[in-house]
């Protein structure tokens, strides 16, 4: 998000894809330890227990790095790669979306 602002308030978009990298690199790293703590994890928590809106945090942050990405692909040599990249983490957000929207309102109708 401030990669966002700083590319639309202040029009420099070297600093955003600088944001934009560290994000993308740190998106990463988060997710896939996020997940992997999560399926490791002993017990294994009841769906009841587990899932909740937090989990939509992944879509968020997900969608923001493929926003961001949009927002500085035309500002660089390699706008051809990172147009890519945003469409692809976009589409995993989808993908995120519809899986854990699905989960959460399975827990909120099906659970006590």
């Amino acid at each position: 998000m401030l990669g966002s602002q700083v590319a639309l308030i202040t029009g420099r978009m070297d600093i955003a894809l600088i944001l934009w990298i560290v994000g993308f690199v740190r998106w990463i790293l988060l997710l896939y330890t996020f997940f992997l703590v999560n399926i490791m994890k002993e017990p294994k928590p009841s769906l009841e227990q587990s899932i909740n809106g937090a989990w939509l945090l992944i879509v968020v942050s997900t969608e923001s790095v493929a926003v961001l990405g949009a927002i500085i692909a035309n500002s660089s040599a390699l706008h051809w790669l990172i147009a890519f990249i945003s469409l692809c983490t976009y589409m995993i957000g989808g993908m995120f979306y519809f899986v854990l929207i699905g989960l959460i309102l399975y827990r909120w109708l099906f659970s006590v």
